[in-house]
């Protein structure tokens, strides 16, 4: 391995563990929750590494992220369906932002996760933890999934325009 692709690696390392610390402090210090419900800006963390570095870097952000997150700072018990949830976020971040952070990548990235992942599968996983029906829970948590895709969409596609955010995006590479 040469000394650049070695300084290139440390450098993706560094900038994906305070991906993951920001993931952290966002969700657990600076978001709004209820029981059954959280709004959170734990996205951005997740597309800025799934942007910059792919499928991995969104995965690895969403899931230690979620994980360090449940058990540094516990809100109820660790459920680790949760955290695959948030591994399936980064991914889609990956597939859809990896070639740019326009119309046509941001918001099927964030329809995906915020249908699928928020509303269905957190949902699914509420449900099994409270043993109750799913559409309970999905009926309860539509409304959070259209303030969030509302949200998402507009975050993310101002970040995408910002010189700002490119620079850092194109850090080490």
């Amino acid at each position: 391995m040469s000394k650049n692709t070695r300084t290139r690696t440390l450098i993706d390392m560094v900038i994906l563990a305070v991906a993951v610390a920001l993931n952290v402090v966002l969700s657990r210090f600076l978001s709004f929750s209820t029981w059954n419900m959280k709004f959170s800006l734990t996205f951005l963390t997740i597309a800025f590494a799934a942007r910059r570095n792919g499928v991995i870097g969104g995965a690895v952000v969403g899931g230690l992220g979620d994980f360090l997150g449940a058990n540094l700072f516990p809100i109820g018990p660790y459920y680790p369906l949760f955290t695959l949830t948030a591994v399936l976020d980064g991914i889609v971040m990956g597939l859809f932002l990896k070639k740019g952070q326009g119309v046509r990548q941001v918001v099927p990235a964030v329809l995906i996760n915020q249908l699928f992942g928020s509303l269905v599968l957190n949902s699914l996983w509420i449900s099994l933890l409270y043993n109750s029906r799913v559409s309970d829970f999905i009926a309860l948590r539509s409304l959070q999934t259209l303030i969030m895709i509302v949200i998402e969409c507009t975050l993310l596609l101002l970040l995408g325009r910002s010189k700002q955010y490119s620079k850092l995006v194109a850090v080490g590479k």
